[in-house]
C-alpha cells in the first residue's frame, strides 16, 4: 500500500531516493498499478527503481516463512504482507505499512518496536514532505 499510494500522491521518487528501502518480492508481484479519481488504471513500474539501485527486492527463504507461520494467527494477510513480516520477524528488518490486519500482526508477533510511520520516513526526507493520507500517521 505505502508503494502504491507513493505513486498516487507522488512521494514515491523522494522516498526511493531519500532511504535505503528494501520490499519483499511478493509485494513486487502485488504494486502493479494505481486507480486515479475516474476509476481508471495508472500503472507503476517498479523494476526501474531496482534496475536503478533505489529499491532493493528482498526474498524470505522457506524456513523464514515456516517460522512465521508456525506463530502467526491472521488470515487477512496477503502475499506481500506475509514475505514482509518474515523478514522483519527472521532479520530484524523495519516495516512501513498502513495495512490493519499486518500492524495487528506485528503487535501479535511482538514486533511493534520494528514498525516505522510513514510520516517519519518522509519527514526526515529534505524537504520534508507531508503525508497525504492519516493512516500513515504513528498513533
Amino acid at each position: 500500500m505505502v508503494l502504491i499510494d507513493g505513486a498516487r500522491y507522488g512521494f514515491l521518487d523522494p522516498l526511493l531516493g531519500g532511504h535505503r528501502i528494501a520490499a519483499a518480492r511478493a509485494v513486487l508481484g502485488e504494486v502493479r498499478y494505481w486507480r486515479d479519481e475516474q476509476g481508471d488504471k495508472r500503472p507503476i513500474d517498479l523494476g526501474q527503481y531496482v534496475l536503478a539501485g533505489r529499491l532493493t527486492v528482498e526474498d524470505a527463504t522457506t524456513a523464514e516463512m515456516v517460522a512465521l507461520l508456525k506463530r502467526i494467527r491472521s488470515s487477512a494477510l496477503g502475499a506481500g504482507e506475509l514475505e514482509s513480516l518474515a523478514l522483519v520477524l527472521a532479520r530484524g528488518e523495519r516495516f512501513c505499512t498502513a495495512d490493519r490486519a499486518a500492524r495487528r500482526a506485528m503487535r501479535e508477533l511482538g514486533l511493534e518496536n520494528r514498525w516505522v510511520a510513514l510520516e517519519e520516513l518522509l519527514g526526515a526526507l529534505e524537504p520534508p514532505v507531508a503525508v497525504p493520507e492519516t493512516k500513515y500517521r504513528s498513533e
